[in-house]
């Protein structure tokens, strides 16, 4: 049923990034898309790290708990992160430390409104209830769709919210299936480090960016993209035919093809569902035509 409540624990796959310290804003407000100083107890906010050049490195969601911030990183960039901040540091008065057993929970629905409610919620992006016993409980900053996370410390993790006796248990698959209908990207695995540009990957209508913070790494690129309005690729959600369950999803990178012309590529996928990277000009000729849309020989078809 729309409106099913699901419950997954999400905690392999994700670390926290504690910053401490008087300098804590201003040290990261250079660094990421974001802007932190609207990072509060009540409100997460998603945020990018790029490199100089504009191109992707990271993303992550930022938390406060209006003494620390903390970065809900991808459990296989956290080291890589922690790295580069360090880097950054110089003498700015901050202090860095990685939380490998911090607990991360999502619930969601095929409604968006219905988890938000469950758990006494506004359904807004980056909403978000704070308790020092519990933690971090949040509607995704990125699309209200993707539900209610709950993180908190390994010290907290004896006092999680509780779950609504509604909500079915689900796992990582199940919420990454339903997050790829939703056309939603996991940077750690969906982009490519050091080449993507987060702009044709959606980040803004995904909250990431601040058209009015001060300087940031890579600010150049997303400025100029933005205000001329050159964004010619779009991550799109799709949908495959296969022929059977055990059909092997193409890979990354793997061409989309209208007839013959390549007019993208395929970028992630979990059971018949995918996200594709296309060329919006050569996309639209193609529904123009009406000139069907393949990938590694299997039919696709878009949301």
């Amino acid at each position: 049923m729309a409106d099913s409540l699901y419950s997954a624990n999400l905690s392999p796959f994700y670390h926290l990034l504690h910053i401490a310290g008087a300098d804590r804003i201003n040290f990261l407000q250079g660094l990421v898309t974001q802007d932190v100083t609207t990072v509060t107890p009540d409100t997460v906010r998603f945020a990018a790290m790029l490199n100089p050049g504009g191109r992707f490195i990271a993303d992550m969601l930022l938390l406060s708990d209006g003494d620390n911030l903390y970065l809900r990183v991808a459990a296989s960039q956290s080291a890589a992160i922690q790295k580069r901040l360090t880097l950054y540091k110089l003498r700015s008065k901050v202090e860095l430390a990685l939380i490998t057993d911090s607990f991360c929970q999502v619930s969601w629905s095929e409604s968006a409104a219905v988890a938000a409610t469950a758990f006494n919620l506004p359904p807004r992006p980056g909403a978000c209830h704070y308790h020092s016993a519990s933690g971090w409980c949040f509607v995704d900053p990125r699309h209200a769709g993707l539900g209610v996370l709950h993180i908190s410390l390994a010290g907290q993790q004896a006092l999680p919210l509780p779950i609504p006796a509604e909500c079915s248990n689900a796992d990582a698959d199940d919420y990454r299936y339903h997050q790829l209908g939703l056309g939603i990207p996991e940077g750690a695995t969906d982009l490519e480090a050091e080449r993507s540009i987060i702009l044709e990957y959606g980040y803004d209508a995904m909250g990431a960016l601040s058209w009015s913070k001060g300087c940031y790494i890579g600010q150049e690129l997303m400025a100029r993209t933005h205000h001329r309005g050159q964004v010619r690729k779009a991550l799109l959600p799709a949908r495959l035919l296969l022929p059977n369950a055990d059909t092997a999803l193409p890979p990354p990178g793997c061409p989309v093809l209208a007839g013959s012309e390549e007019v993208g590529e395929w970028r992630a996928g979990l059971r018949d569902r995918g996200l594709i990277l296309v060329k919006q000009d050569l996309l639209a000729q193609a529904q123009s035509d009406q000139t069907p849309l393949t990938v590694a020989g299997l039919q696709l078809s878009l949301n």
